[in-house]
């Protein structure tokens, strides 16, 4: 059903296909955002909207991917707007992200491994007081990751890859927190 309707909206233009893959890159950012600025309201409702944005990324990575392997397209590249320019080496750098096959194959694993290790968080962190946070560096997390694999420089791929590191300190953190301050 969704790849029927994916399909229609890929025959008329490929700016909705370039539109879904930023969702699918962004989402998790979102949900990080979600669970991060929402402090005082339950945590119930919190956990299932993690959920829900990193399994809808990967559902809309799936339907992109199937969508590349029928059509044969040989990818994308999505510039954004001018970063910054170095004069003296005429060396323009712009925000780019790719897409092609290797890239959706890398989100849908991603997202995947994401999404099971949210969901197995929320059992294990069950009667954490750090567990809202927990969740949403986690969502920054499986972003910063995504952002790595589609990233189309190395000035990209760096900020992806100290994401990553952040990340996993942020996490680690909450984690050695919570369990020397018992």
């Amino acid at each position: 059903m969704w790849s029927v309707l994916f399909e229609l909206f890929f025959k008329y233009d490929l700016v909705y296909g370039k539109g879904l893959f930023l969702a699918s890159l962004f989402f998790p950012l979102l949900s990080f955002f979600t669970l991060f600025m929402s402090h005082n309201s339950s945590f119930k409702v919190h956990r299932y909207i993690s959920l829900f944005y990193i399994w809808s990324s990967f559902e809309i990575s799936f339907v992109l991917l199937d969508f590349f392997f029928k059509t044969g397209q040989q990818g994308w590249l999505i510039q954004g707007p001018l970063w910054f320019v170095i004069p003296s080496i005429d060396y323009v750098v712009r925000w780019n992200f790719v897409i092609d096959t290797i890239t959706l194959i890398m989100f849908c694993v991603v997202l995947l491994v994401s999404f099971l290790v949210h969901f197995y968080s929320l059992g294990y962190m069950q009667n954490d007081p750090n567990k809202k946070r927990f969740m949403s560096y986690l969502s920054l997390f499986t972003f910063f990751m995504l952002f790595l694999v589609c990233s189309g420089n190395l000035i990209q791929f760096f900020i992806g890859w100290e994401g990553v590191g952040l990340c996993s300190f942020f996490i680690n953190w909450v984690l050695n927190h919570a369990y020397c301050c018992e």
